[in-house]
């Protein structure tokens, strides 16, 4: 929008209260639900996995950035960018199932398109199938 000095006033508007309560109930249960199924795992300097986990799990993309600019979410975002380091003799696939079935538990809605795993609200305010595509 452009101002009666012709000055150019954008704002982004802010995630709503309920939204942003709600991604940060589902990053702590996923969390703890990815974390109990793939167990223990350290990493030494190199980066090699040791330990009896399965992998990692950490907060990626706009996630981490907001955690480590604001130590918060992003205040436009709508959602929680998560990365799994996986160490297992068998495909995630198998993690997942496991995972999926205990946040579907919890209320969430799981689903998998190619490499990516999402979760949402078992009744989303706004949503619609293509949203799951991207």
């Amino acid at each position: 929008m452009l101002t009666a000095d012709g000055e150019t006033n954008i704002s982004i508007p802010y995630t709503p209260q309920f939204v942003v309560d709600w991604l940060y109930q589902a990053l702590l249960d996923t969390v703890r639900v990815l974390e109990s199924v793939l167990g223990a795992v350290a990493y030494d300097k190199l980066g090699d996995p040791h330990g009896a986990g399965k992998g990692q799990v950490v907060l990626w993309w706009g996630t981490h950035l907001g955690s480590v600019r604001d130590q918060a979410l992003i205040a436009w975002d709508y959602d929680i960018d998560l990365a799994v380091f996986y160490h297992g003799d068998h495909g995630f696939d198998d993690t997942w199932n496991i995972a999926s079935n205990a946040l579907r538990k919890l209320g969430y809605r799981t689903t998998k398109h190619g490499n990516k795993f999402r979760l949402g609200p078992q009744n989303p305010a706004a949503w619609a199938p293509w949203q799951e595509l991207y």
